[in-house]
């Protein structure tokens, strides 16, 4: 499950918090991935918002992180321009 939670930290800013793409990056089957959970007594959602939770916690604690995620965000954010209007 920690690999899990390092998985999920690295590829929530990118948007790639799936459960196919963190079951991938540990080289198992997403049914594999449930069943490890399962074991541990957690589904994959109850886990995805734990990390979710534990970042957004991180992020109103720490001022210039917070102000990092949001350049990031207008960063990733679509441009628009004279041809969109």
């Amino acid at each position: 499950m920690a690999r899990a939670t390092v998985v999920l930290r690295q590829q929530l800013p990118r948007g790639r918090a799936g459960l196919n793409v963190v079951a991938r990056a540990l080289g198992m089957s997403n049914r594999v991935l449930q069943l490890r959970l399962a074991e541990r007594g957690v589904t994959f959602r109850e886990l995805l918002a734990s990390v979710r939770a534990q970042e957004a916690a991180a992020l109103l604690r720490d001022p210039i992180r917070k102000r990092q995620a949001a350049s990031s965000d207008s960063q990733d954010a679509p441009q628009s321009s004279a041809e969109d209007a």
